[in-house]
């Protein structure tokens, strides 16, 4: 009896801070894609890919030198700003281009979405 009664505010703290109900995330991957200006190398879309890796939200990502892009592949499409705001730490020039369903890149995948035209994010100002 003693014992139940020490258990019990471990048990009230446990349930209180529980979410017991079932599940209802519906969260669909999709993939983010930019254009970044500056990279000049493929030292450059490393150091992009492992600074945007690092990001919390981020599933995949895969920049280019030779396309000048980048795709994030994501859960949570509102952690846009971030990476944007992370590359152009790094003194990259980026814009969004689109964004699409997420799908598997392949290793050495253009990160471009195929058949789409770059279209520049824009603010209503």
């Amino acid at each position: 009896m003693f014992r139940l009664l020490l258990g019990l505010p471990l048990l009230a703290t446990c349930l209180a801070g529980c979410d017991r109900s079932p599940s209802t995330s519906t969260a669909t991957p999709v993939a983010l894609h930019f254009k970044v200006d500056g990279m000049t190398c493929g030292g450059c879309a490393k150091s992009i890919e492992s600074e945007v890796a690092d990001l919390p939200g981020v599933t995949e990502c895969k920049a280019s030198h030779e396309t000048g892009s980048l795709t994030v592949r994501t859960i949570d499409p509102s952690i846009e700003p971030k990476v944007i705001a992370a590359v152009s730490e790094m003194e990259f020039t980026i814009e969004r281009a689109a964004i699409t369903d997420a799908v598997e890149m392949a290793p050495g995948e253009a990160a471009s979405p195929a058949g789409e035209t770059a279209q520049p994010a824009t603010s209503d100002r």
